[in-house]
């Protein structure tokens, strides 16, 4: 009966005692929370630099595609002004 006690006593103990690992405390947890939020931070202004890289090209796409326009109408009124007066 005391060898059962024994090792019953042996196990509390052994389950009792500290983890092998540290525990993170409040400022290990804060540190690694400001990392990330950094790490976030420094996505999204990449993300806003792209995104204002895009919306500039597209801009002048949209300006080259509308004096494109411009030039194609322009060439189809002089064909019909042309085609108005041979007749």
């Amino acid at each position: 009966m005391n060898d059962v006690l024994y090792v019953l006593n042996l196990a509390v103990i052994a389950f009792a005692a500290e983890p092998a690992c540290p525990v993170c405390t409040r400022y290990h947890y804060e540190e690694l929370l400001l990392e990330r939020v950094l790490r976030n931070e420094l996505a999204l202004e990449q993300t806003l630099k792209d995104i204002k890289e895009t919306t500039t090209k597209d801009a002048d796409a949209l300006r080259k595609l509308q004096d494109d326009q411009e030039k194609v109408n322009n060439v189809i009124e002089s064909m019909e002004r042309k085609q108005i007066l041979m007749e």
